[in-house]
């Protein structure tokens, strides 16, 4: 079914608290790219980080755009270009100047688009690590207990199994009210998506409707962008503050706990949390028993998924569909059904019997967390297999070589995704870290690390890969190339270990 949105611009206008035209236009679409631009649309044009929307003005009115939603002025020479248009066309072609227009994007979407979040039951989660996994698990229990979730994050958006790859963890402002425009008109009942803070801080989501906002952890990253830990703490915190009529955080992490204390109605899950707290946690290999005590009462639950990091995202996921009404008996009862998403933890089985795990562990903590997980559950040694992405924050480099060799028997060091940057100089920051350097092998061709990795293993021995997870391609010089881990361990002889 088609979604609905509004066909009269100053329906749009008005809404939007501008004034109405004198003569109203008809319009069919919102966008802000000039490609996608379609008959009837309006094209939203501004200063963005690598160029200004407004020098595709021509590109726009030539692909049949009827009105412009600027954030300032036009130049001369468009103004002369739009004139002409509309003399030779009898067109109107309005521009509507909005200042800081692209924090405002999501509330023209929202209006164009006839308010969808605000007919669904979205659920947001943000957190450093562990954003894509809890989503994974609201959406499978969402399933289990009957209802349709949409899911929107780093894996793509969709429905479970059916998930389009995306360009962005958050998608920009109108792409992300589209979305839950169809989701409206398919009927869909619950969407979960991953807030990034880049999302927050760009003015993604405004605009948005939220059921529950959830706040998982904050540990370092993304500092190329935000510039220090401060500023990335507070785009975390702002998403909480200002979103979701239910909240819950984590106070076993510090930013959780100043929250909890600054935001009265919020809810916390944790190891010693008063709302939803880990009572009991057992891990093995076959995964987490444990159970969760909220106020005087006790449930169970049993996961195939492995670590103790997993136990707080099964307790996050928990506590958001226990306050949005679902009962906590069933979500135990159905808890033994849920598996980690591609990518998270994924388990895969060599010839001998030899171990391989993938993790999308691209963070200090998240490597720490992954190779903790791995020690607890193996006898043997620990081998890792790690890089770090180009053009992203150099400061962590050092940081996660330092934690993979301290923590891993015997690391290699080779390329994640070294965009623009020379692999060489990414392992040279990463050996900055080091104080073992025996224990490195420096292969800059990721699947030869992986091949000489497995090839080393004995059968009580655990490899862990980490940093790419899910990806299906490696970004070299600006371009993507097929490539993918799993199959780089399926090429050795490996396969995926289903949990029974």
């Amino acid at each position: 079914m088609l979604a609905k949105h509004l066909t009269s611009l100053n329906e749009l206008l008005i809404q939007c608290g501008q004034s109405a035209l004198v003569t109203d236009v008809a319009i069919t679409g919102l966008t802000n790219h000039s490609q996608k631009v379609k008959a009837g649309d309006v094209f939203v044009a501004y200063q963005g980080a690598k160029s200004d929307g407004k020098s595709y003005l021509l590109q726009a009115l030539k692909a049949g755009a009827v009105a412009f939603i600027v954030d300032q002025p036009l130049s001369e020479q468009t103004h002369q270009a739009i004139a002409e248009q509309r003399k030779a066309t009898g067109q109107l072609l309005p521009v509507i100047i909005i200042a800081e227009l692209a924090s405002k994007l999501g509330e023209w979407a929202n209006a164009f688009w006839c308010q969808p979040s605000q007919q669904l039951s979205v659920v947001g989660i943000t957190g450093t690590n562990g954003k894509t996994t809890v989503s994974n698990l609201l959406a499978q229990w969402l399933e289990a207990m009957g209802q349709s979730a949409f899911i929107i994050g780093t894996l793509g958006n969709g429905f479970l199994g059916q998930l389009k790859l995306s360009a962005n963890t958050t998608p920009d402002a109108l792409e992300l009210q589209a979305l839950f425009a169809q989701c409206v008109a398919d009927g869909v009942s619950y969407v979960v998506m991953e807030v990034s803070s880049i999302a927050v801080d760009q003015g993604r989501i405004n605009g948005s409707a939220f059921a529950a906002s959830v706040f998982l952890n904050l540990s370092q990253d993304h500092l190329d962008y935000h510039g220090s830990m401060a500023a990335y703490a507070e785009a975390k915190a702002q998403f909480i503050r200002h979103f979701g009529a239910i909240k819950l955080v984590n106070s076993d992490d510090e930013l959780g706990k100043a929250l909890l204390n600054e935001l009265d109605q919020a809810a916390d899950f944790g190891l010693h949390a008063r709302d939803y707290r880990v009572a009991t946690c057992e891990l093995s290999t076959r995964g987490i028993e444990m159970s969760i005590r909220q106020d005087t009462q006790l449930f169970s639950l049993q996961s195939s998924l492995l670590g103790a990091f997993n136990a707080q995202n099964l307790v996050a996921a928990f506590a958001v569909l226990v306050k949005l009404g679902f009962s906590a008996e069933r979500l135990c009862q159905s808890a033994p059904m849920l598996s980690s998403p591609k990518g998270r933890m994924q388990s895969f089985v060599g010839p001998s019997g030899v171990s391989a795990v993938i993790d999308f562990a691209h963070t200090p903590d998240a490597l720490k967390k992954v190779l903790e997980t791995a020690r607890a559950l193996t006898s043997g040694r620990i081998f890792v297999v790690v890089g770090c992405g180009g053009d992203r924050d150099r400061s962590k480099r050092p940081m996660m070589a330092k934690i993979a060799t301290e923590l891993a028997d015997k690391s290699w060091f080779t390329a994640d995704n070294p965009r623009t940057e020379r692999v060489e100089q990414i392992i040279n920051d990463m050996m900055a870290g080091v104080a073992t350097p025996e224990l490195v092998t420096i292969e800059y061709d990721r699947e030869t690390a992986i091949r000489q990795a497995t090839a080393a293993l004995l059968p009580s021995d655990v490899l862990v890969i980490a940093g790419k997870g899910h990806e299906a391609y490696q970004e070299i010089d600006g371009v993507r190339h097929a490539y993918s881990d799993a199959q780089a361990l399926k090429n050795v002889g490996f396969n995926e270990e289903v949990a029974a």
